[in-house]
């Protein structure tokens, strides 16, 4: 895989690999107990949003794959990471120079 890939990049291409539709990888996180939606998973993959590490465990294991899968993907510029619980990261505002 590419170290210029984003995370979104990185997780389509993998969901492909396993002929897995946003759908089925949906279903099979959440037969693991956890909850992520098709499009929740579409927001991945576009960069839209970035995933908690938990969300990325949750991934991971419903694609039967270790989490350094996902290592070295570059997080989008406009996205970070939030930390926090929940599905996906939280969108942050630039702040324009004052």
């Amino acid at each position: 895989m590419s170290a210029t890939e984003t995370f979104g990049q990185r997780l389509k291409k993998l969901r492909e690999e396993k002929e897995l539709t946003q759908e089925a990888l949906a279903e099979r996180i959440r037969a693991g107990g956890h909850y992520l939606s098709r499009v929740q998973i579409a927001r991945l993959e576009t960069d839209m949003h970035q995933p908690s590490w938990e969300t990325v465990q949750n991934i991971a294991t419903a694609l039967g794959v270790d989490c350094t899968a996902f290592q070295g993907a570059k997080v989008s510029e406009t996205e970070k990471p939030s930390g926090k619980g929940g599905a996906t990261g939280r969108k942050t505002k630039k702040k324009g120079n004052a």
